[in-house]
């Protein structure tokens, strides 16, 4: 598949999301806070409510829905950490913005607006510990790539009025997400792509680039997670049309070997996902009890066929790390990956990366790659006797990591990649 046709799909999985929305409460008004950063290219605004955030009411909705009883506070209470210190700084809100404008670099940058009682230094110390800058702009510490906050401070803001309409739409939970494409994006997508990929049932690409005028989503998070969302398009005929694709993409989705084996009532859930027609609208509302139905039909299998053990949880979390690592390592050394894995302590990239989990020391088979190698190339994956029950953790050339249950799979991956 080329990168136009994947890009294609990505932006209309985000269409999976789409559903009712809530009125706009006084206290969230993300359009002007966020309009100062707004540029001529931005095609997506997301908000995150800090004070909607909460740890323990997240860890005890996963535990109750198949996670581990004993892992899952603490990881959660881990991963939450960077929420938790923007809080106690003072902050109430981040946004993210992404815009093509920002290319080459990531195209993404993070907004927290100031208010007399945030703490500016404390919140750019926490932001950058993820990214490589963390600066004051406009009123508000903003954070990503070096050169991107620089573009930032020179960039003039520029109204995008559709993306203003689906922001406003937005709702009132936790998260907010708005997404609508300039003229020249949807014309370049035209120009590209005239027809859509045949696994969305094909048809001209239209039907996305003029039928389809912006998406809003409103999520909740535990204890009483909701997704809400509206597709608005031109007219009722272009909403029909674009539901059409939209189902058969997930029909498509149902038939990749991963997705069968991975969801295997995964038809029966196509219903659940399809938005409906309400007029020049796509609508679809999931509460609390369709994610927790869609949770246990698609992540708890996966949980289950890994033990839900922290042994398989510790040793993909560590495989990952590692080429995680090596992927820093290639960057300063002109794409060269380390010949040993101890170069990564040695070069103070790792730690350890023998990891040793609480249940037996783990060992690692690592395969040095081509500095151009194909993204899916199997780097490192978990060294084992026989093919173990949970799967064996693998590591990519891309920087990701998976378990991987399949040992005829895992075989093919050997050999061809991913």
């Amino acid at each position: 598949m080329t990168k136009a046709r994947c890009a294609l799909l990505g932006v209309l999985s985000l269409l999976l999301v789409t559903g009712s929305v809530r009125a706009q409460t006084p206290e969230a008004r993300p359009v002007a806070t966020i309009a100062p950063f707004v540029d001529d290219q931005a095609v997506l605004v997301a908000r995150l409510g800090l004070d909607r955030v909460g740890a323990e009411e997240t860890a005890n909705w996963l535990i109750s829905a198949g996670f581990p009883a004993k892992e899952t506070p603490s990881e959660i209470d881990m991963a939450f950490q960077p929420l938790n210190a923007l809080k106690a700084a003072g902050a109430r809100e981040v946004y993210a913005i992404l815009s093509p404008a920002y290319l080459p670099q990531k195209p993404v940058v993070l907004i927290v607006p100031l208010t007399p009682q945030t703490n500016a230094a404390a919140v750019a110390e926490v932001l950058k510990t993820g990214l490589d800058a963390a600066e004051i702009v406009r009123g508000a510490v903003c954070a990503g790539d070096k050169l991107i906050i620089e573009k930032l401070r020179a960039t003039k803001p520029t109204r995008q009025p559709l993306l203003e309409q689906a922001l406003a739409r937005a709702g009132d939970g936790a998260i907010q997400v708005a997404i609508a494409l300039t003229a020249d994006q949807r014309r370049a997508i035209e120009e590209t792509l005239p027809e859509l990929p045949a696994e969305v049932g094909g048809g001209p690409s239209k039907v996305l680039t003029r039928g389809l005028l912006w998406v809003a989503a409103s999520v909740d998070l535990p204890p009483h997670p909701a997704v809400r969302a509206v597709a608005q398009c031109q007219d009722q005929q272009a909403a029909e049309r674009l539901r059409t694709v939209i189902v058969r993409m997930l029909d498509q989705a149902g038939k990749i070997g991963e997705v069968s084996r991975a969801v295997p009532n995964y038809n029966q859930l196509i219903p659940m996902l399809s938005p409906k027609v309400t007029g020049d609208t796509l609508t679809l509302s999931l509460q609390a009890a369709d994610i927790e139905a869609l949770f246990r039909a698609s992540v708890a299998p996966a949980l289950k066929a890994a033990g839900g053990s922290s042994q398989a949880l510790a040793v993909t979390d560590s495989v990952l790390s590692i080429v995680v690592a090596c992927r820093k390592y290639a960057t300063d050394h002109d794409g060269q990956w380390p010949d040993e894995l101890k170069q990564l302590v040695s070069g103070h990239y790792q730690t350890e990366p023998a990891v040793k989990t609480p249940m037996r020391p783990v060992g690692y088979v690592y395969r040095k790659p081509d500095k151009n190698a194909p993204e899916g190339t199997v780097v490192l994956y978990e060294q084992h006797v026989g093919w173990p029950a949970e799967g064996v953790a693998v590591g990519f050339f891309d920087g990701t990591a998976e378990r991987v249950q399949d040992q005829a799979l895992f075989k093919r991956m050997l050999e061809k990649g991913r």
